[in-house]
């Protein structure tokens, strides 16, 4: 990495401040920034009413080409509609959630087999 000197500093110094001196001699006044222009820019009354009435029929001429063409198919009512990832909702131990549990009895399938239940505060031996 090369070091710059006291000569190439002043020298770089000198280029930014020649090249500020030549953007501020381009730059207009701020003043003359916040009139208002004398002579307006832009589309004249009939130029503004073409553009309109192109947009008017362009839109037209579109809604009618899209109405004027039947169905592709039916589409399905909101109600008959699945989504694709349901299976994602099928958690396991779902079967627990279904019904109502009764008291003192196990679900089929939930028990391991050669298990029961063991009542509260007794104590096994050992």
């Amino acid at each position: 990495m090369s070091s710059i000197g006291p000569e190439e500093d002043r020298n770089l110094h000198q280029r930014f401040a020649e090249l500020r001196r030549q953007d501020t001699a381009r730059a207009p006044e701020f003043a003359a920034l916040l009139r208002p222009r004398a002579k307006r820019t832009g589309f004249s009354a009939f130029s503004r009413l073409a553009i309109a009435v192109a947009c008017v029929l362009v839109i037209t001429v579109t809604l009618a080409r899209y109405h004027s063409r039947p169905p592709a198919k039916p589409v399905p009512s909101l109600s008959e509609w699945r989504s694709p990832t349901d299976f994602l909702l099928q958690t396991p131990g779902r079967e627990l959630l279904i019904g109502v549990p009764r008291l003192g009895e196990w679900p089929q399938g939930i028990a391991v087999p050669g298990s029961s239940p063991s009542p509260i505060g007794t104590k096994k031996a050992i």
